[in-house]
């Protein structure tokens, strides 16, 4: 498998290896299921008022988007960190330690 292969171009300087892509994803996934856990009772189920008394409906399309929208957001936060990091190099507060004699 070669280089090209093994890595994603995601930008003019900027691979996304597998390296990077598991994490990203799997933290994107874990705040996807968080979002499901508490969407489904918030979101999902709605009461209306029926003859006879209280009734629920569903609403699984609501929860699917907010799923969706949570991990997308959440990948793209995750990818912005990474390069963001590897464009500036050492954050501010990095800087002004280091400046101020703690590091």
């Amino acid at each position: 498998m070669t280089a090209e292969a093994s890595s994603l171009k995601a930008g003019p300087h900027r691979t996304l290896s597998r390296d990077l892509l598991a994490p990203v994803l799997k933290e994107a996934g874990i705040a996807a299921l968080v979002a499901f856990g508490l969407a489904v009772f918030m979101i999902g189920f709605r009461t209306v008022d029926a003859q006879g008394g209280l009734q629920l409906e569903t609403r699984w399309s609501w929860v699917g988007i907010a799923v969706g929208a949570v991990f997308v957001g959440r990948l793209a936060l995750a990818l912005r960190r990474h390069w963001r990091r590897a464009d500036q190099g050492p954050g501010i507060l990095s800087a002004l330690s280091t400046r101020l004699g703690a590091g």
